[in-house]
């Protein structure tokens, strides 16, 4: 019954979903385009990958038309891979990190990366116990020692346990901070560029800390995925995305969001272990002409 009553949910959101797709009589038509919802309301990682899918459609507005972004139901990554390759809702966009099973789906990207590689440096939030212990690592191999968490579904996971260490994953985006602080897990690693917000969102979980000691490194770009058969949305994102990049007001947006997170993490103090991201051997590297430099 239970498992009914959340598929009729989800079925009543999407046919709203495509009846807002039809402007009222009288008015001129506009592109729905579907964006994720957050995953809790402490959760303002999508705010920033909105801003810019919205800027990239107002950049495009004289050439393509006009348009509405609406927030579909949140999802864990697995399930918004499966949103977008069955086409759940209209025109539907996420932020994801490329992984190269994207080449044999229905699902193609927009090859610039969101966060300009931010996400790809990872800071950790750290087990309180163990916080003085850590500081005495000094490569990969040691590191290995301790766990991770992840969520199900995230990319990182696979890419850790490729390198050999330990991950534990769950499904509330929200416990992993809870269960770090308490000791099930030792370490949930961030990007640089979500450190700082999480750390402030999640400020009332009692005993919250972050190591200050190192940064685990891995190429990890993060583009805007959508179905293979959204061809022309695609070309107008990208188009606009481009745009943006030239005229500088994308790099607006990115600093904005991001030069404090950026001064928080302190990189000039941190020991720097790098491993492999096996999942994207298939990409080009072009995209890396675009990386924002930490220093």
């Amino acid at each position: 019954m239970h498992r009914l009553l959340k598929l009729s949910i989800r079925l009543f959101s999407s046919i709203l979903l495509l009846a807002s797709a039809f402007p009222s009589h009288g008015k001129e038509p506009y592109l729905l385009v579907t964006y994720r919802g957050p995953a809790s309301e402490q959760d303002t990682r999508e705010h920033y990958y909105k801003e810019i899918l919205t800027l990239s459609l107002e950049k495009t507005k004289a050439t393509y038309g006009d348009y509405k972004v609406v927030e579909a139901p949140a999802m864990n990554q697995l399930r918004d891979a499966y949103a977008v390759d069955q086409q759940i809702y209209p025109n539907y966009v996420v932020d994801e990190n490329y992984e190269d099973k994207f080449i044999n789906s229905n699902i193609t990207y927009i090859p610039f990366p969101l966060d300009f590689g931010l996400t790809g440096t990872r800071i950790c939030f750290v087990n309180p116990k163990i916080k003085e212990e850590i500081k005495k690592v000094n490569n990969v191999e040691q590191l290995k020692k301790y766990s991770i968490g992840q969520g199900i579904g995230w990319a990182d996971a696979e890419i850790l346990r490729q390198n050999g260490f330990k991950v534990a994953t769950m499904q509330n985006y929200d416990g992993l901070f809870k269960m770090t602080a308490v000791g099930r897990i030792d370490l949930f690693c961030r990007g640089v560029n979500e450190l700082a917000a999480e750390y402030e969102s999640f400020s009332n979980i009692s005993n919250l800390t972050y190591d200050e000691s190192f940064a685990l490194v891995y190429p990890l770009p993060r583009f805007f995925i959508l179905n293979k058969n959204n061809l022309a949305l695609k070309n107008r994102i990208q188009k606009g995305i481009l745009m943006a990049y030239k005229d500088g007001s994308l790099m607006e947006i990115f600093l904005r969001y991001h030069s404090k997170s950026i001064a928080f993490a302190n990189m000039k103090g941190r020991k720097i272990f790098t491993i492999e991201n096996q999942l994207i051997k298939g990409l080009s590297t072009d995209y890396e002409q675009y990386l924002y430099k930490l220093e």
